[in-house]
Order: C-alpha cells, then structure tokens, then sequence
C-alpha cells in the first residue's frame, strides 16, 4: 500500500513536470507568464531558461535578482511572481520554468514559448504547355522555400486542395474551384493569400469543344474589338454619302422642274379679241367681256399666225377655229384666246 501511494506521488510530480503550454509570439512583442500552482510558501523561487539559465530569483524579502542579460529584458512581479518578456526574437524561444524551493524542490509552471515572424506573401504563377492535342497549365504557389503544385489538362483542373509545411507551424496550400486558385501561406499568428480567377486559366487553355472561341486570349480580343470599331466608321461614312447623294439629286430634280415651268410660262401668249356685233361695232361693255370668255387654244407658229379678228368668229366658232389652226400649223409655243361673248362661255381645245 505505501508503495502505491509512493507511485501516485512520483507521477504527479512527472506530470507536473513535463506538462507544459505552448505560447506563440510575433518579433518584437512582449509576453506575460504567470504561476500554474499556488505558491504557499518557499525559501527561494526562480524562471529559469531552458532547466540551465537562471533569469530571476526571489527569497521573499526585495529586492528580486535579475541575472545577466536579462536585466534590461525582463520584468518580475513581487507579489504574484509572473515573468514578463519583453521585445522578444526568435531565439528566447524555448522552455520557461518557474521552481519553488521548499523543502524539497517544486516547478510551479512550465511554457513553451514560439517566437515566429510574420508570413510573406505567397506567389502563384502558371505555365503553359501545349502541344497538337493537350493543353496542360501548371499552376505553382512559392513562398519562403515552400512549393506546392497543381496541374490543368485540357480546361480540367485538380480541384483538391494541397498542402505542405516547412516545419510544425509553417504551412502553403493550394485550394483549386471552379471559380478561384487560392495560394495561402499561414503559421499559428499570421496568414497571406493570392488569389487568380480561373477564367485566366480558361483563357490560356481553351476548351476543345468551345465552337465559339470562348478561350479567345486578351490578344486576341483587343483585336476582334478593334476591327469591329474600324468596321462601324466606315459603314457610317459609306450612308452619310449616300444621303449626301440623295440630298444632292433631289436639289438638282427641283431645280429642273423650276426651270421647267418658268419655260411654260414664257412660252404662253394670251390674246383677247373682242367679239364684234351683227352690225360690225365693237362689245358695248368691257364688264360683260370679262365676265363671259372663250379659250382657243391654236398650236402653230407664232410667226405665220395671224392675230387678226377675222380669223376667230364668234357667230361659227367651229368653222373659225378650225381655220386658224390651219394658218397656224407652225407654231410651236401655245397660244391662248380669249373671245368675248355674250352669253354662255364655251371652251375649245
């Protein structure tokens, strides 16, 4: 029974020993460790770095005892016995241990503290190789002597996600989707991504079944852009002349219709003759020539037509008018008289 009771003490002593927190800490930063057990009394207490390097010791009555180097690095408190670290570098990592000494000797905690830096920002990149059939991208994200790959056949990327490490902490992956590839590199403090979108990857490895070139690169886009530009200037160039065109024969068109009916207009004579009465005399009222009137229209000549009265009766119009288109066969402009009558106008072509 004392021999049991001789192993349970020894096991709590190795688990309070060897159990430990680990404590992450960037560059530069500072960082707090306090008691894990209650301190009732002690003849000495003490930090030691690594179980060999003494930082502070404390017997109770202050001032506490830095040693070496730590003097300027190090804060200790008096009353709850925490160690500060301040301005820590990647070399204070390691083990903290705080001892009580008594009447025997008792670690009253223990941390294992990691400084790290902050991660860098990773790099993707991709290459091509094509060839008559296959169209293979690979995709690569690098940082800090870290790689990690990935590969597209044909427009089909791995979509697992990759991962590798540079040592417990430090990681790279690599998340392929069909939407993004994102290269991520992370420890426990920090972490950095870059991101592409797969359509980059789409444009450098078109798909085969693609009628419509979607997979068309940047090159070749700016192209088709700039061909279309060049082809809707000259198709709005080639209808401005068109209606220029139009514009000026419809100008031209009015013009010769002008010119046509000023053509008739001189080319019209108007005579009136006055009727003449049974007995010979002349119309009693130039009221009642005007208001009754008879058009003869005669298409001969205006110079072998004679304008004499005798040559338009009012008594036998028909015999008359037939006779002065006769003497007038010649003319070639129109002629238009006015015969008085009257009574009712009558109208002869």
């Amino acid at each position: 029974m004392v021999l049991v009771i001789q192993l349970i003490l020894l096991l709590s002593v190795l688990v309070s020993v060897t159990v430990c927190s680990d404590v992450f800490k960037l560059v530069n930063s500072s960082v707090k460790l306090v008691m894990q057990k209650k301190v009732e009394k002690f003849y000495d207490i003490g930090w030691i770095f690594n179980t060999e390097n003494n930082i502070v010791r404390y017997n109770g009555n202050p001032p506490s005892k830095v040693f070496g180097s730590y003097k300027d690095k190090v804060e200790f408190n008096e009353e709850t016995y925490s160690l500060t670290l301040k301005n820590v570098q990647k070399n204070d990592s390691g083990i903290y241990e705080a001892k009580a000494i008594d009447e025997q000797t008792v670690t009253v905690a223990t941390y294992q503290l990691y400084v790290l830096d902050l991660v860098e920002k990773p790099v993707l990149s991709d290459s091509l190789q094509q060839s008559n059939d296959t169209c293979n991208v690979t995709l690569t994200c690098e940082a800090q002597k870290l790689s990690v790959t990935s590969h597209c056949y044909n427009n089909n990327c791995d979509l697992r996600k990759k991962k590798t490490s540079g040592d417990m902490f430090l990681s790279l992956s690599l998340h392929v989707s069909n939407s993004f590839i994102i290269c991520n590199h992370s420890n426990p403090l920090s972490w950095k991504n870059t991101i592409m979108e797969m359509k980059h990857v789409k444009q450098l490895c078109p798909d085969k079944g693609d009628e419509n070139g979607s997979g068309l690169n940047m090159a070749d886009t700016k192209t088709v852009l700039l061909l279309t530009g060049i082809s809707t200037i000259i198709i709005i160039i080639f209808f401005i002349i068109i209606c220029c065109q139009r514009k000026r024969r419809t100008k031209v068109n009015c013009q010769n219709k002008k010119n046509d009916a000023s053509s008739d207009v001189f080319n019209m004579v108007y005579e009136e003759i006055e009727p003449m009465n049974k007995g010979g005399n002349k119309a009693q009222s130039e009221n009642h020539a005007a208001a009754d009137s008879v058009y003869c229209t005669v298409g001969m000549a205006a110079q072998a037509c004679s304008k004499d009265a005798s040559t338009v009766s009012t008594a036998n119009p028909g015999s008359k008018n037939q006779r002065a288109e006769r003497n007038c066969e010649s003319v070639d402009q129109t002629i238009f008289v006015t015969v008085n009558k009257a009574r009712k106008p009558v109208y002869k072509a």
